[in-house]
Protein backbone atom coordinates (compact mmCIF):
# COMPACT_ATOMS: atom_id res chain seq x y z
CA UNK A 1 0.00 0.00 0.00
CA UNK A 2 1.92 3.56 -1.14
CA UNK A 3 2.21 6.03 1.74
CA UNK A 4 -1.00 8.13 2.45
CA UNK A 5 -3.45 6.36 0.63
CA UNK A 6 -6.57 5.11 2.38
CA UNK A 7 -6.84 1.35 3.36
CA UNK A 8 -8.51 -1.02 0.92
CA UNK A 9 -11.27 -2.73 1.99
CA UNK A 10 -11.01 -6.49 3.46
CA UNK A 11 -13.94 -8.37 4.29
CA UNK A 12 -13.78 -11.48 5.68
CA UNK A 13 -17.56 -12.15 5.88
CA UNK A 14 -17.36 -14.75 2.97
CA UNK A 15 -15.44 -17.27 5.72
CA UNK A 16 -17.60 -19.02 8.01
CA UNK A 17 -16.68 -17.97 11.60
CA UNK A 18 -14.96 -20.86 12.47
CA UNK A 19 -12.84 -20.79 9.43
CA UNK A 20 -12.23 -17.26 9.62
CA UNK A 21 -10.50 -17.30 13.23
CA UNK A 22 -8.28 -20.27 11.88
CA UNK A 23 -7.16 -18.14 9.14
CA UNK A 24 -5.27 -15.95 12.13
CA UNK A 25 -1.62 -18.05 11.45
CA UNK A 26 1.60 -17.46 11.15
CA UNK A 27 3.76 -20.00 8.67
CA UNK A 28 5.89 -21.53 10.71
CA UNK A 29 7.34 -24.23 7.42
CA UNK A 30 8.50 -20.44 6.31
CA UNK A 31 9.17 -18.09 9.19
CA UNK A 32 10.78 -21.08 11.26
CA UNK A 33 12.81 -22.90 9.05
CA UNK A 34 10.77 -26.16 9.39
CA UNK A 35 12.55 -29.59 7.47
CA UNK A 36 9.60 -30.96 5.15
CA UNK A 37 10.20 -34.37 7.16
CA UNK A 38 9.84 -33.16 10.66
CA UNK A 39 6.72 -31.25 12.24
CA UNK A 40 7.18 -29.54 15.62
CA UNK A 41 3.86 -29.20 17.14
CA UNK A 42 2.72 -27.96 20.78
CA UNK A 43 0.50 -30.65 22.41
CA UNK A 44 0.22 -29.48 26.21
CA UNK A 45 1.02 -26.93 28.78
CA UNK A 46 0.88 -27.82 32.44
CA UNK A 47 0.28 -25.45 34.97
CA UNK A 48 3.13 -26.49 37.90
CA UNK A 49 1.36 -23.96 40.55
CA UNK A 50 -1.50 -21.83 39.62
CA UNK A 51 -1.80 -17.94 41.40
CA UNK A 52 1.83 -17.97 42.79
CA UNK A 53 3.50 -14.74 42.26
CA UNK A 54 6.74 -15.14 41.28
CA UNK A 55 5.67 -18.19 38.96
CA UNK A 56 7.59 -21.36 39.51
CA UNK A 57 11.00 -22.33 38.13
CA UNK A 58 11.34 -25.67 36.72
CA UNK A 59 15.03 -26.63 36.99
CA UNK A 60 14.73 -30.26 35.86
CA UNK A 61 12.92 -32.66 34.45
CA UNK A 62 12.37 -36.48 33.97
CA UNK A 63 10.11 -38.96 32.49
CA UNK A 64 9.11 -41.97 33.86
CA UNK A 65 10.49 -44.84 32.14
CA UNK A 66 7.86 -47.71 32.83
CA UNK A 67 4.90 -45.36 33.73
CA UNK A 68 2.45 -48.66 33.33
CA UNK A 69 4.15 -50.09 36.43
CA UNK A 70 2.58 -47.42 38.70
CA UNK A 71 -1.02 -50.06 38.49
CA UNK A 72 -3.98 -48.54 39.13
CA UNK A 73 -2.72 -45.12 37.34
CA UNK A 74 -3.42 -46.47 33.56
CA UNK A 75 -1.10 -43.87 32.63
CA UNK A 76 0.23 -43.86 29.30
CA UNK A 77 3.00 -41.24 30.12
CA UNK A 78 4.38 -39.88 33.15
CA UNK A 79 6.40 -37.10 34.02
CA UNK A 80 8.38 -35.22 37.17
CA UNK A 81 9.90 -32.21 37.82
CA UNK A 82 11.81 -29.88 40.52
CA UNK A 83 11.15 -26.53 41.05
CA UNK A 84 10.99 -23.64 42.96
CA UNK A 85 8.25 -24.77 45.04
CA UNK A 86 9.88 -28.53 45.45
CA UNK A 87 8.83 -31.75 43.26
CA UNK A 88 5.87 -32.54 41.46
CA UNK A 89 4.68 -35.53 39.65
CA UNK A 90 1.84 -35.42 36.96
CA UNK A 91 0.67 -38.45 34.56
CA UNK A 92 -1.65 -38.79 31.17
CA UNK A 93 -4.24 -41.48 31.73
CA UNK A 94 -5.83 -43.52 28.88
CA UNK A 95 -9.26 -42.66 30.12
CA UNK A 96 -9.24 -38.71 30.37
CA UNK A 97 -6.35 -37.87 28.28
CA UNK A 98 -5.34 -35.07 30.10
CA UNK A 99 -2.37 -34.08 32.25
CA UNK A 100 -3.23 -34.51 35.90
CA UNK A 101 -1.45 -34.57 39.10
CA UNK A 102 -0.06 -37.46 41.30
CA UNK A 103 -0.22 -36.98 45.12
CA UNK A 104 2.69 -36.95 46.61
CA UNK A 105 2.89 -37.16 50.52
CA UNK A 106 5.27 -35.64 52.59
CA UNK A 107 6.44 -33.56 49.37
CA UNK A 108 9.41 -31.33 49.68
CA UNK A 109 8.34 -27.86 49.09
CA UNK A 110 11.82 -26.05 49.09
CA UNK A 111 13.85 -25.42 45.87
CA UNK A 112 15.51 -28.68 44.03
CA UNK A 113 17.84 -28.57 41.56
CA UNK A 114 17.79 -32.16 40.35
CA UNK A 115 14.92 -35.13 39.95
CA UNK A 116 15.82 -38.87 38.23
CA UNK A 117 13.42 -41.96 38.20
CA UNK A 118 14.64 -45.10 38.71
CA UNK A 119 14.36 -47.72 35.94
CA UNK A 120 11.61 -49.50 38.17
CA UNK A 121 9.45 -46.73 37.19
CA UNK A 122 8.03 -46.69 40.71
CA UNK A 123 10.72 -45.03 42.43
CA UNK A 124 12.00 -41.58 42.24
CA UNK A 125 14.73 -40.11 43.66
CA UNK A 126 14.47 -35.74 44.01
CA UNK A 127 16.72 -33.00 46.17
CA UNK A 128 16.10 -30.46 48.81
CA UNK A 129 18.62 -27.48 48.84
CA UNK A 130 19.29 -26.25 52.57
CA UNK A 131 17.83 -22.96 54.04
CA UNK A 132 18.41 -21.53 57.61
CA UNK A 133 16.34 -23.73 59.34
CA UNK A 134 16.96 -27.33 57.68
CA UNK A 135 19.60 -29.23 55.61
CA UNK A 136 19.90 -29.91 51.64
CA UNK A 137 18.15 -32.92 51.46
CA UNK A 138 18.12 -36.25 49.46
CA UNK A 139 14.34 -37.87 49.19
CA UNK A 140 13.22 -41.23 47.77
CA UNK A 141 9.08 -40.96 47.08
CA UNK A 142 7.82 -44.61 46.29
CA UNK A 143 4.47 -45.68 44.54
CA UNK A 144 2.16 -47.43 46.73
CA UNK A 145 -0.72 -49.51 45.12
CA UNK A 146 -2.89 -48.83 48.07
CA UNK A 147 -2.98 -45.34 48.08
CA UNK A 148 -2.47 -44.66 44.56
CA UNK A 149 0.01 -42.37 45.21
CA UNK A 150 3.94 -41.71 45.87
CA UNK A 151 5.07 -41.25 49.47
CA UNK A 152 8.36 -40.41 51.02
CA UNK A 153 10.07 -43.44 52.10
CA UNK A 154 13.67 -42.76 52.60
CA UNK A 155 15.75 -39.52 52.73
CA UNK A 156 19.44 -38.50 53.69
CA UNK A 157 20.33 -34.86 54.84
CA UNK A 158 23.66 -33.31 53.36
CA UNK A 159 25.02 -31.13 55.98
CA UNK A 160 27.41 -28.01 55.79
CA UNK A 161 25.02 -25.82 53.86
CA UNK A 162 25.22 -27.96 50.85
CA UNK A 163 23.15 -28.52 48.39
CA UNK A 164 23.02 -31.98 45.46
CA UNK A 165 23.76 -30.31 42.21
CA UNK A 166 23.30 -33.50 40.44
CA UNK A 167 21.97 -37.36 40.41
CA UNK A 168 22.13 -40.18 38.31
CA UNK A 169 21.00 -43.17 38.56
CA UNK A 170 24.08 -46.16 37.64
CA UNK A 171 22.98 -48.35 35.15
CA UNK A 172 22.46 -52.21 36.44
CA UNK A 173 22.77 -51.21 40.26
CA UNK A 174 20.83 -49.75 42.92
CA UNK A 175 22.96 -47.02 43.57
CA UNK A 176 22.39 -43.18 42.99
CA UNK A 177 25.28 -40.57 43.01
CA UNK A 178 25.11 -36.97 44.13
CA UNK A 179 27.28 -34.12 43.33
CA UNK A 180 27.51 -31.92 46.48
CA UNK A 181 27.77 -28.41 45.80
CA UNK A 182 30.04 -26.65 46.90
CA UNK A 183 32.60 -29.51 47.37
CA UNK A 184 34.30 -31.63 44.43
CA UNK A 185 32.61 -34.45 46.38
CA UNK A 186 30.67 -36.99 44.97
CA UNK A 187 28.05 -39.04 47.08
CA UNK A 188 27.34 -42.96 46.59
CA UNK A 189 23.95 -44.20 47.82
CA UNK A 190 22.32 -47.54 48.03
CA UNK A 191 18.30 -48.05 47.33
CA UNK A 192 17.07 -50.47 49.75
CA UNK A 193 13.39 -51.17 49.93
CA UNK A 194 12.59 -47.53 49.69
CA UNK A 195 15.22 -46.54 51.91
CA UNK A 196 19.16 -45.14 51.09
CA UNK A 197 21.82 -45.04 52.84
CA UNK A 198 25.38 -43.56 51.94
CA UNK A 199 27.86 -46.55 51.13
CA UNK A 200 30.86 -44.37 50.06
CA UNK A 201 32.62 -40.82 49.05
CA UNK A 202 35.15 -39.90 46.37
CA UNK A 203 36.69 -36.80 45.23
CA UNK A 204 36.54 -35.10 41.62
CA UNK A 205 40.40 -34.48 41.61
CA UNK A 206 41.41 -31.60 40.22
CA UNK A 207 37.76 -29.98 40.06
CA UNK A 208 37.25 -26.83 41.83
CA UNK A 209 35.17 -26.43 44.94
CA UNK A 210 32.54 -23.39 43.57
CA UNK A 211 31.56 -24.76 40.80
CA UNK A 212 28.35 -27.93 40.39
CA UNK A 213 29.39 -30.41 39.18
CA UNK A 214 27.06 -32.73 36.21
CA UNK A 215 26.50 -36.19 36.00
CA UNK A 216 25.79 -38.33 33.15
CA UNK A 217 25.13 -42.06 33.26
CA UNK A 218 26.09 -44.68 30.42
CA UNK A 219 22.58 -45.63 29.89
CA UNK A 220 24.03 -49.22 29.18
CA UNK A 221 26.91 -50.04 31.13
CA UNK A 222 28.06 -49.38 34.90
CA UNK A 223 30.27 -46.27 33.69
CA UNK A 224 29.23 -42.46 34.38
CA UNK A 225 30.64 -39.32 33.23
CA UNK A 226 31.60 -36.12 35.74
CA UNK A 227 32.26 -32.77 34.50
CA UNK A 228 32.09 -29.20 35.85
CA UNK A 229 31.94 -25.59 34.11
CA UNK A 230 35.19 -24.14 35.87
CA UNK A 231 36.99 -27.67 34.98
CA UNK A 232 38.60 -28.43 31.91
CA UNK A 233 37.98 -32.46 32.11
CA UNK A 234 35.85 -34.87 31.78
CA UNK A 235 35.80 -37.74 34.23
CA UNK A 236 35.31 -41.07 33.33
CA UNK A 237 34.02 -43.39 36.86
CA UNK A 238 33.56 -47.26 36.63
CA UNK A 239 33.12 -49.79 39.54
CA UNK A 240 36.05 -51.38 40.89
CA UNK A 241 36.68 -54.86 39.95
CA UNK A 242 35.15 -57.17 43.05
CA UNK A 243 33.06 -54.42 44.50
CA UNK A 244 29.33 -53.45 44.87
CA UNK A 245 29.84 -49.73 46.37
CA UNK A 246 33.23 -48.32 45.29
CA UNK A 247 33.63 -46.11 41.81
CA UNK A 248 37.05 -44.98 40.59
CA UNK A 249 38.35 -42.59 37.86
CA UNK A 250 39.40 -44.53 34.58
CA UNK A 251 40.10 -41.88 32.41
CA UNK A 252 40.44 -38.12 32.04
CA UNK A 253 39.84 -36.53 28.82
CA UNK A 254 40.48 -33.18 28.17
CA UNK A 255 38.15 -30.63 27.17
CA UNK A 256 37.07 -26.62 26.71
CA UNK A 257 36.03 -24.83 30.42
CA UNK A 258 32.38 -24.12 30.52
CA UNK A 259 30.19 -27.55 30.42
CA UNK A 260 27.27 -27.23 32.47
CA UNK A 261 24.89 -30.05 31.30
CA UNK A 262 25.60 -33.40 29.61
CA UNK A 263 22.88 -36.15 27.53
CA UNK A 264 24.04 -39.40 26.13
CA UNK A 265 22.71 -40.68 23.24
CA UNK A 266 22.53 -44.46 23.15
CA UNK A 267 22.04 -46.03 20.04
CA UNK A 268 24.94 -43.58 18.69
CA UNK A 269 27.04 -44.36 21.69
CA UNK A 270 27.69 -40.60 22.32
CA UNK A 271 27.90 -37.87 25.03
CA UNK A 272 27.17 -35.04 23.82
CA UNK A 273 28.10 -31.88 26.41
CA UNK A 274 26.43 -28.28 26.62
CA UNK A 275 28.89 -24.90 27.17
CA UNK A 276 28.00 -21.59 26.89
CA UNK A 277 27.51 -20.52 22.99
CA UNK A 278 27.62 -24.39 21.59
CA UNK A 279 27.58 -28.07 22.34
CA UNK A 280 30.14 -31.05 21.40
CA UNK A 281 29.07 -34.25 20.30
CA UNK A 282 32.02 -37.20 21.90
CA UNK A 283 32.07 -40.30 19.88
CA UNK A 284 32.29 -43.00 23.16
CA UNK A 285 34.82 -45.70 21.37
CA UNK A 286 34.92 -48.74 22.65
CA UNK A 287 34.37 -47.89 26.30
CA UNK A 288 37.76 -46.64 26.40
CA UNK A 289 37.69 -43.34 25.54
CA UNK A 290 36.16 -40.27 24.45
CA UNK A 291 36.55 -38.71 20.68
CA UNK A 292 35.09 -34.93 19.74
CA UNK A 293 33.38 -35.35 17.07
CA UNK A 294 31.34 -32.41 16.56
CA UNK A 295 31.08 -28.77 17.80
CA UNK A 296 27.93 -26.92 16.50
CA UNK A 297 27.55 -23.09 15.73
CA UNK A 298 26.76 -20.39 18.35
CA UNK A 299 23.22 -20.91 16.69
CA UNK A 300 21.07 -19.13 19.33
CA UNK A 301 23.21 -15.82 18.14
CA UNK A 302 22.96 -16.91 15.07
CA UNK A 303 19.36 -17.20 15.64
CA UNK A 304 19.10 -13.86 17.30
CA UNK A 305 21.01 -11.86 14.73
CA UNK A 306 18.68 -13.26 11.53
CA UNK A 307 15.54 -13.17 13.12
CA UNK A 308 15.16 -11.55 16.78
CA UNK A 309 15.72 -8.34 18.50
CA UNK A 310 16.20 -9.74 21.92
CA UNK A 311 18.70 -11.52 24.14
CA UNK A 312 19.32 -15.06 23.44
CA UNK A 313 22.13 -17.51 25.25
CA UNK A 314 22.21 -21.04 24.82
CA UNK A 315 21.64 -22.90 28.37
CA UNK A 316 20.07 -25.88 28.14
CA UNK A 317 20.28 -29.50 26.37
CA UNK A 318 18.02 -32.43 25.81
CA UNK A 319 18.83 -35.67 23.46
CA UNK A 320 16.78 -38.23 21.84
CA UNK A 321 17.29 -41.93 23.13
CA UNK A 322 18.62 -42.65 19.74
CA UNK A 323 21.18 -39.96 19.96
CA UNK A 324 19.44 -38.31 16.53
CA UNK A 325 17.63 -35.51 17.66
CA UNK A 326 19.32 -32.54 19.74
CA UNK A 327 17.06 -29.89 21.18
CA UNK A 328 18.44 -26.94 22.77
CA UNK A 329 17.08 -23.85 24.87
CA UNK A 330 17.82 -20.69 25.95
CA UNK A 331 17.27 -17.23 26.91
CA UNK A 332 14.90 -14.68 24.66
CA UNK A 333 12.19 -17.33 24.15
CA UNK A 334 14.65 -19.49 22.08
CA UNK A 335 14.15 -23.38 21.55
CA UNK A 336 16.20 -25.17 18.82
CA UNK A 337 16.04 -28.70 17.24
CA UNK A 338 18.62 -30.64 15.43
CA UNK A 339 18.71 -33.84 12.88
CA UNK A 340 21.84 -35.81 12.58
CA UNK A 341 23.05 -36.66 9.44
CA UNK A 342 25.64 -39.30 8.91
CA UNK A 343 27.97 -38.71 12.04
CA UNK A 344 27.45 -35.20 13.16
CA UNK A 345 24.61 -32.90 13.77
CA UNK A 346 23.34 -30.71 10.73
CA UNK A 347 21.43 -27.46 10.98
CA UNK A 348 18.65 -26.80 12.88
CA UNK A 349 15.67 -28.49 11.23
CA UNK A 350 13.02 -26.41 13.41
CA UNK A 351 13.21 -22.98 15.07
CA UNK A 352 10.65 -21.54 18.18
CA UNK A 353 10.56 -18.29 19.27
CA UNK A 354 8.64 -15.17 20.31
CA UNK A 355 8.85 -11.76 20.55
CA UNK A 356 9.51 -10.75 24.33
CA UNK A 357 6.93 -9.82 26.94
CA UNK A 358 6.01 -9.77 29.94
CA UNK A 359 6.94 -13.14 31.95
CA UNK A 360 3.90 -13.85 33.80
CA UNK A 361 2.05 -14.14 30.39
CA UNK A 362 0.96 -17.39 28.40
CA UNK A 363 2.62 -15.38 25.06
CA UNK A 364 6.14 -16.45 26.69
CA UNK A 365 7.66 -19.39 27.16
CA UNK A 366 10.73 -17.58 29.29
CA UNK A 367 14.34 -19.11 29.80
CA UNK A 368 14.33 -22.72 28.85
CA UNK A 369 16.38 -24.01 31.45
CA UNK A 370 15.49 -27.83 31.13
CA UNK A 371 14.66 -30.42 28.08
CA UNK A 372 13.93 -33.93 28.37
CA UNK A 373 12.64 -36.23 25.55
CA UNK A 374 10.48 -38.43 26.59
CA UNK A 375 12.63 -42.47 26.16
CA UNK A 376 9.79 -43.80 24.16
CA UNK A 377 10.77 -43.20 20.73
CA UNK A 378 7.69 -43.70 18.29
CA UNK A 379 6.30 -42.00 15.17
CA UNK A 380 5.86 -38.85 17.54
CA UNK A 381 9.02 -38.08 19.60
CA UNK A 382 7.64 -36.14 22.43
CA UNK A 383 9.74 -33.24 24.53
CA UNK A 384 8.90 -31.90 27.99
CA UNK A 385 10.70 -28.18 28.41
CA UNK A 386 10.61 -25.97 31.44
CA UNK A 387 11.63 -22.86 32.26
CA UNK A 388 10.84 -19.54 34.60
CA UNK A 389 7.36 -19.08 33.48
CA UNK A 390 5.66 -21.47 35.42
CA UNK A 391 4.18 -24.12 33.37
CA UNK A 392 6.05 -27.18 31.23
CA UNK A 393 5.26 -27.56 27.57
CA UNK A 394 4.96 -30.97 26.00
CA UNK A 395 6.49 -30.99 22.15
CA UNK A 396 6.15 -33.99 19.62
CA UNK A 397 8.24 -34.06 16.92
CA UNK A 398 6.21 -35.28 14.08
CA UNK A 399 7.74 -37.60 11.28
CA UNK A 400 6.40 -36.78 8.27
CA UNK A 401 6.26 -38.93 5.10
CA UNK A 402 7.86 -38.26 2.24
CA UNK A 403 4.86 -39.58 -0.53
CA UNK A 404 1.99 -37.61 1.79
CA UNK A 405 1.45 -34.01 0.08
CA UNK A 406 2.92 -31.32 1.66
CA UNK A 407 0.38 -28.76 3.59
CA UNK A 408 1.63 -25.76 5.25
CA UNK A 409 0.76 -25.76 9.16
CA UNK A 410 -2.27 -23.44 9.80
CA UNK A 411 -2.19 -24.61 13.48
CA UNK A 412 -2.74 -21.70 15.94
CA UNK A 413 0.88 -20.88 17.33
CA UNK A 414 1.17 -19.96 20.87
CA UNK A 415 -0.14 -15.95 20.23
CA UNK A 416 -3.20 -17.82 20.41
CA UNK A 417 -3.04 -20.30 23.17
CA UNK A 418 -5.73 -18.07 24.85
CA UNK A 419 -8.09 -20.08 22.66
CA UNK A 420 -6.96 -23.79 24.37
CA UNK A 421 -6.23 -22.05 27.64
CA UNK A 422 -8.29 -20.03 30.07
CA UNK A 423 -5.88 -19.18 33.28
CA UNK A 424 -3.80 -17.00 31.63
CA UNK A 425 -2.42 -13.29 31.96
CA UNK A 426 -2.17 -11.18 28.71
CA UNK A 427 0.22 -8.55 28.42
CA UNK A 428 -0.31 -5.19 27.12
CA UNK A 429 1.52 -5.00 24.46
CA UNK A 430 3.70 -7.33 21.98
CA UNK A 431 5.59 -6.94 19.13
CA UNK A 432 5.47 -9.13 16.17
CA UNK A 433 8.44 -9.74 14.19
CA UNK A 434 7.89 -8.08 10.90
CA UNK A 435 7.74 -10.47 8.21
CA UNK A 436 9.34 -7.91 5.12
CA UNK A 437 11.51 -5.65 5.25
CA UNK A 438 9.28 -2.59 5.04
CA UNK A 439 8.75 -1.43 8.92
CA UNK A 440 6.08 0.92 8.04
CA UNK A 441 2.41 0.15 9.91
CA UNK A 442 -0.06 1.94 7.88
CA UNK A 443 -2.46 3.78 10.91
CA UNK A 444 -5.52 3.72 8.57
CA UNK A 445 -6.56 0.30 8.60
CA UNK A 446 -10.14 -1.77 8.45
CA UNK A 447 -11.47 -3.22 11.53
CA UNK A 448 -13.51 -6.39 11.56
CA UNK A 449 -14.77 -8.25 14.41
CA UNK A 450 -15.07 -11.85 14.57
CA UNK A 451 -16.44 -14.24 17.05
CA UNK A 452 -16.52 -17.92 17.93
CA UNK A 453 -17.64 -19.00 21.36
CA UNK A 454 -16.65 -16.79 24.05
CA UNK A 455 -13.40 -15.17 22.08
CA UNK A 456 -13.71 -12.14 20.01
CA UNK A 457 -10.71 -11.11 17.48
CA UNK A 458 -10.50 -8.21 15.60
CA UNK A 459 -9.27 -7.98 12.16
CA UNK A 460 -6.94 -5.79 10.72
CA UNK A 461 -5.38 -5.79 7.73
CA UNK A 462 -2.32 -4.28 7.85
CA UNK A 463 -1.27 -4.21 11.67
CA UNK A 464 1.12 -6.02 13.13
CA UNK A 465 0.79 -5.42 17.26
CA UNK A 466 -1.23 -7.23 19.55
CA UNK A 467 -3.09 -4.75 21.78
CA UNK A 468 -6.17 -4.64 24.20
CA UNK A 469 -9.35 -4.08 22.56
CA UNK A 470 -12.62 -4.08 25.08
CA UNK A 471 -10.32 -5.70 27.19
CA UNK A 472 -10.08 -8.81 24.71
CA UNK A 473 -6.91 -9.08 22.54
CA UNK A 474 -6.97 -8.67 19.08
CA UNK A 475 -4.69 -10.46 16.28
CA UNK A 476 -2.39 -9.97 12.99
CA UNK A 477 -4.71 -11.34 10.57
CA UNK A 478 -3.77 -12.68 6.66
CA UNK A 479 -5.10 -11.21 3.84
CA UNK A 480 -8.25 -12.54 2.22
CA UNK A 481 -6.84 -13.58 -1.00
CA UNK A 482 -5.30 -16.19 1.28
CA UNK A 483 -7.96 -18.72 1.43
CA UNK A 484 -7.49 -18.93 -2.71
CA UNK A 485 -3.59 -19.72 -1.94
CA UNK A 486 -4.20 -22.14 0.34
CA UNK A 487 -6.32 -24.10 -1.65
CA UNK A 488 -3.88 -23.65 -4.05
CA UNK A 489 -1.18 -25.17 -2.07
CA UNK A 490 -2.88 -28.08 0.30
CA UNK A 491 -5.24 -28.78 -2.74
CA UNK A 492 -3.09 -32.00 -3.77
CA UNK A 493 -1.17 -30.26 -6.85
CA UNK A 494 2.27 -31.69 -6.66
CA UNK A 495 4.09 -28.24 -6.11
CA UNK A 496 7.87 -27.53 -6.16
CA UNK A 497 9.09 -26.14 -2.84
CA UNK A 498 10.10 -23.34 -3.90
CA UNK A 499 6.53 -22.49 -5.80
CA UNK A 500 4.99 -23.30 -2.20
CA UNK A 501 7.75 -21.01 -0.71
CA UNK A 502 6.55 -17.95 -3.24
CA UNK A 503 3.17 -18.58 -2.61
CA UNK A 504 3.26 -18.24 1.20
CA UNK A 505 5.58 -15.12 1.15
CA UNK A 506 2.84 -13.82 -0.79
CA UNK A 507 0.51 -14.32 1.73
CA UNK A 508 2.73 -12.95 5.13
CA UNK A 509 4.39 -9.98 2.76
CA UNK A 510 3.38 -6.44 3.59
CA UNK A 511 1.27 -5.19 0.58
CA UNK A 512 3.13 -2.76 -1.53
CA UNK A 513 0.67 -2.83 -4.42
Amino acid sequence: MKAGGGAKKRKLSGWPESEASNKAIEFNSILHGNSSGLEVLLLNRIAIAKSLSPPPIVYDLDWNPKPRSCNGKNAIAMLACASSYGAHIYYYPRSTRTWTTVVMMNRPTRKGDCIRWHKSGRTLATTSNYSDEKDGKVTIFSYDNKTLCFDATGSYSIKEHRNVSSLAWITGTEILVGAIFPSSWLYFFELKEGLISCVHQEECNGFPTNSPIVLQPDPNTTYFFAACEDATKILVWNKLEGSDHIWTIIRSVDCDRGICGMQFGMLTRSLITIQKGHWNVWHWVEQKDLKLQFTSLNEHKIVKGKRLKYRSELISLGVSCTGKVVASGGTGDTFLVYAMTGTAAGPPIAVHWNPACSRNSNFCYGEVRCIKFNAKEGANLQIATGGDNGFIHIWALKKTSSRSKEKVDITPDRRYEHKYYSNHLQPEKIKIPSTSDDEEDDEDVDKEVVREGPFEVVVEYVDKEVVRVAQKPKFYQIREDAEAILEIINGGYDLPKEQIKLLCEKIISADDE
